[in-house]
């Protein structure tokens, strides 16, 4: 019989092929009304696109009826245009600037006269789409060279209005590891990379990881950050990166540039040091070496690009140095993360026919760290290795693309993301994994201490592999007249997404601190490894279509999008652990399978006329991104851990059976204690915008609005095993000395096993999310090509997750301060304010001058995760339970509710969320820059200087009540300078 795989492979591609939908675009548009002088409109009058970014040179279209016109399928650059009519004299507009996703308006009037006459008009570009609702900002290759960015695909849109990071990214220092973008509530997961219109993103994580793209490959970043169209299924940030092509001349580049030692200083202050930050993180050094080189093959008809990168970042770790002798390494050293990323990238564009056009890249990727840590962990055995030569990296695509008439664009393409990676012990500890049952294997595992958060022995994370492949196809066509656009799509999403784990012991130990300030044990997190499991994605299909039309003064463009996800847990067998038996497992089908419809719906109006001022407005359905994380979730072979009382009877710090509580779960390691109700539905956010933009001078845009998103059919878990009677209440007086009567539960211990043994998903109509911001931003183009934008936004989030079945979390599950307030007040989280300013300004003799200045509001942990404020979490000893009889450990409410799942607090928190912050991140980053011309080479010199104002923002802290609370583990980096030359030829 056909499988289930099969099947949706054939009737995607049968669907494609018969209904010819459209992918993604990349590109841009001019559209405009032909008057005559009298102001009676004109069809039938000709307007051409010329550009040397055009392969075939010119692209002309037909005004309609309405003397509308649209030319779509634009790469960005500068262009000339030119309207022809018998009986009326040429108009030509030169030097008109064309952005990426972006339609520009151009209106012109036609005089009497002969065709053979021309007005050339010379003038600024419009600002102001009055087409899209898109919130839409452009960094063209000229400002990410001028302005004192990190060269970082991940985080070069920080200065972008209404973007947020999840970490911060000084002078390039976090270019080794995954940083990431989210906009007005919708979190990593909900950002689209593409290339070319083109997804790239990796399945790992549920597509939040990105790849490392080359930043040579850019010839402009496009970031929409609302209203997003019908053709991008997530709603968050939408990042396209417009490539190079080549063009008819040869012409290549390089950027060689980055930081010494010397060069960075000490942020480290006295203050931070009466905090227990001893030793600040750091860059030992930075190197950035890329060049470039792209040109005709054959002229007029296939172009080539090609680069290559070395990137290093060498980071000293807060708080964390050698112990003992190791190595090159001394008592007292600083641990020092040793980290590359290397790409090669060729692409090819190949003009097929006058009206086709065939592009292909692709992209090499290694990617290398050891050793590789966090604050507090022990270098020599806690830190793994990443080996880039244990790992398989590469993003590639291929598109095609023909105008079959001037009103028909069709477009067609495959993308490929891969990024397998391991993550191993230090040599020694794994070669003890992989010999399980060996008296080594149970006594070198990895020591955690839940009060300080120091960490020795193994390294936390195990020996992992992970395996994603995603691979995307899509086909296009679209029609366009002057009034009116219509696209619809599709695009399939398909591979494999993996994961394997080894680890010591088949556990973690962890400890706290007594009351004397003595490590006793307290806990043990018991695993079910070793693990390797696969879940296979056969269809992420989007079916969709989008209508623009225009009428008069105003754009309605309604959109809807079908959604098909179908997802299977493959068959395997695995090996005994410790605490798991072996045995195999069938194939588990439709894990899951989901359709979904998604209407988008944007209206933009022309207030005045004169594509001056536009007022605009949409509401928006987005689904949330998966890959195999829901079928993970239901795979009993997934890696799960559990926490389960230690006592360390004979005190040799070795967790034996005998002393390990028992399980929460009755069936660990035969499943994961959990499956889905029946009819479980997909999560998806409806984000609503309003807003105006108005060009305010000939070289300044204006703009401000107002988003909300409100997130439906968040999930919650039942336990049909346990009722509120099987918890014994008792009240312990808040230890951090408010004088807080908190009531805690216990489990009764005849229910141990029941706890997570039997868990069923469930749609909540309790739970939810819902935010809302404002923002107010501008953009100027000033005089000698110099630029300014930036922008105010002011946002909350709020989240209520009071469906539990654990009386424990509904400690502060509710941030309006309405329900459940007896087991702790909680108020509504504050608006909060974040600024940033960007500029770069050319001077006399060749110098330019550029500066970068954010401002995020301070937050919780904002270096590892995305905590809005900061907890004090106290991990309760057996000894505050009733006759010191603690069934299992307890948490108060989840942080957040995201992603398809639920942030869960590190311990019971002693104060209510949204009352305690880091402080404000504020960061000045300034740039200078002098060119030398010889004949056609060009050669500039730059010196870029990150967090001049030495700021030591703390951006992370130990939470945990205790001693070691408020110690600081990370900060902004202190000031680094950057020295780097440009060559352009």
């Amino acid at each position: 019989m056909m499988s289930g795989r099969l099947r949706v492979v054939l009737v995607v591609a049968v669907a494609s092929f018969l209904f010819l939908p459209l992918a993604a675009s990349a590109q841009s548009a001019f559209s405009g009304v032909v008057r005559d002088t009298s102001g009676g409109v004109l069809p039938g009058v000709t307007v051409e696109a010329s550009s040397p970014v055009l392969i075939e040179k010119t692209r002309s279209v037909v005004t309609d009826g309405e003397g509308r016109y649209t030319i779509v399928d634009l790469r960005p650059g500068t262009y000339r245009m030119a309207f022809l009519l018998t009986g009326f004299a040429t108009v030509v507009r030169d030097g008109i600037e064309l952005p990426g996703n972006t339609t520009v308006p151009i209106n012109v009037d036609l005089k009497v006269g002969s065709i053979e006459e021309s007005v050339t008009v010379s003038g600024e570009s419009p600002l102001v789409d009055v087409q899209n609702a898109q919130r839409t900002h452009v960094l063209e290759r000229s400002v990410l060279d001028a302005l004192p960015t990190t060269r970082n695909m991940q985080t070069v849109g920080a200065p972008i209005p209404g973007v947020k990071l999840s970490r911060p990214d000084v002078g390039g220092s976090q270019g080794m590891e995954q940083a990431y973008m989210r906009t007005h509530g919708a979190d990593d997961r909900h950002t689209s990379m593409q290339v070319d219109g083109m997804i790239v993103n990796s399945s790992m994580g549920d597509g939040n990881i990105q790849a490392y793209n080359d930043d040579a490959l850019a010839q402009q970043v496009v970031f929409q950050t609302s209203a997003l169209p019908a053709e991008v299924a997530a709603g968050g940030v939408r990042v396209n990166m417009i490539p190079k092509d080549g063009g008819n001349t040869f012409k290549g580049g390089g950027f060689f540039g980055g930081t010494a030692h010397g060069w960075q200083s000490d942020n480290n202050d006295d203050a931070l040091r009466a905090r227990g930050f001893l030793y600040r993180n750091f860059v030992q050094h930075v190197q950035d070496f890329n060049f470039n080189m792209g040109g005709p093959i054959v002229r007029d008809k296939l172009w080539f690009f090609g680069t290559a990168r070395h990137v290093s970042v060498d980071e000293g770790v807060a708080n964390t140095y050698y112990k003992v002798p190791y190595e090159t390494f001394k008592v007292g050293d600083p641990a020092i993360q040793g980290q590359f990323v290397r790409d090669v990238l060729a692409r090819l564009t190949y003009q097929v026919t006058p009206k086709a056009k065939l592009s292909a890249y692709m992209e090499r990727i290694w990617k290398h760290k050891d050793p590789e840590l966090a604050p507090n962990v022990d270098p020599v055995t806690a830190s793994d290795i990443r080996d880039w030569r244990h790992a398989l990296y590469y993003v590639g695509q291929i598109k095609f693309t023909s105008t079959l008439t001037n009103r028909i664009l069709y477009e067609a393409g495959y993308s490929t993301n891969l990024e397998r990676l391991s993550q191993r012990y230090q040599p020694a500890i794994e070669e003890i994994a992989q010999h399980p049952l060996t008296p080594e294997w149970f006594s070198q595992v990895t020591h955690n201490n839940q009060t300080t958060t120091n960490v020795d022995g193994a390294a936390p994370g195990g020996s992992t592999g992970t395996y994603p492949d995603r691979k995307v196809l899509s086909t296009a066509v679209s029609y366009v007249t002057g009034s009116h656009a219509f696209k619809t799509g599709a695009q399939w999403s398909f591979g494999v997404d993996g994961n394997s784990q080894i680890r010591t012991g088949d556990i973690i130990q962890n400890y706290i601190l007594n009351a004397a300030g003595v490590e006793v044990a307290n806990s043990v997190t018991v695993y079910n490894t070793p693990a390797r499991y696969f879940e296979y994605v056969n269809g992420d299909v989007g079916f969709y279509a989008q209508d623009v039309w225009t009428m008069k003064r105003l754009t309605l463009s309604p959109g809807f999008r079908f959604d098909h996800f179908n997802a299977e847990i493959q068959a395997g067998c695995r090996a005994a652990g410790r605490f798991v038996g072996a045995f195999c497992r069938d194939r588990i089908p439709d894990m899951p399978n989901w359709n979904n419809v998604s209407p988008r719906f944007s209206a933009v109006y022309d207030l005045f006329g004169d594509s001056k001022t536009a007022v605009k407005g949409s509401v928006s359905k987005y689904m949330l991104p998966w890959a195999g994380g829901w079928a993970k979730r239901y795979d009993p072979f997934t890696t799960v851990n559990e926490t389960r009382n230690w006592t360390d009877l004979n005190r040799d710090n070795i967790a034996e059976d005998n002393e390990i509580g028992p399980s929460g779960n009755a069936n660990f390691g035969v499943s994961t204690g959990r499956a889905p109700a029946s009819g479980l539905a997909r999560e998806y956010n409806v984000e609503t915008t309003v807003g105006v933009q108005h060009q305010l001078l000939p070289r300044l845009s204006v703009f401000g609005g107002y988003y909300h998103r409100h997130f439906y059919n968040q999930e919650a878990q039942q336990n049909p095993l346990l009722t509120l009677s099987d918890w014994n209440p008792f009240q312990v007086v808040n230890p951090s000395g408010n004088g807080e009567a908190m009531t805690l539960f216990n489990l009764n211990a005849a229910k141990a096993g029941l706890y997570s043994k039997q868990l069923v998903d469930i749609n909540s109509s309790i739970n939810r999310t819902i935010y809302d911001g404002f923002e107010v931003s501008f953009n100027a183009r000033l005089p000698r090509g110099a630029h300014m934008f930036g922008g105010w936004s002011n946002d909350r989030l709020i989240t209520i997750s009071c469906d539990q079945y654990d009386p424990n979390k509904l400690r502060f599950c509710d941030q309006t301060g309405e329900t459940f307030q007896q087991y702790g007040a909680t108020r509504m989280p504050p608006f909060r304010n974040d600024f940033k300013l960007s500029a770069n300004y050319p001077l006399p003799w060749d110098i330019d001058i550029s500066g970068v200045f954010i401002s995020f509001a301070g937050k919780g942990n904002s270096y590892t995760a995305q905590d809005p404020s900061l907890g004090v979490y106290w991990t309760v000893p057996a000894s505050a339970f009733p006759n010191g009889q603690r069934t299992r450990a307890v948490v108060s409410a989840p942080i957040l509710l995201a992603a398809g799942a639920q942030t869960q607090a590190p311990g019971f928190n002693l104060v209510a969320p949204n009352t305690k912050f880091e402080p404000r991140w504020n960061q000045l980053d300034l740039s200078v820059k002098r060119t030398f011309r010889f004949s056609r080479k060009e050669v500039q010199g730059q010196l870029a200087v990150f967090n001049v104002l030495n700021a030591n923002t703390v951006l992370q802290e130990v939470q945990s009540f205790g001693s070691s609370l408020g110690q600081p583990q990370n900060v902004l980096q202190g000031r680094l300078m950057r020295l780097a030359v440009l060559i352009n030829f």
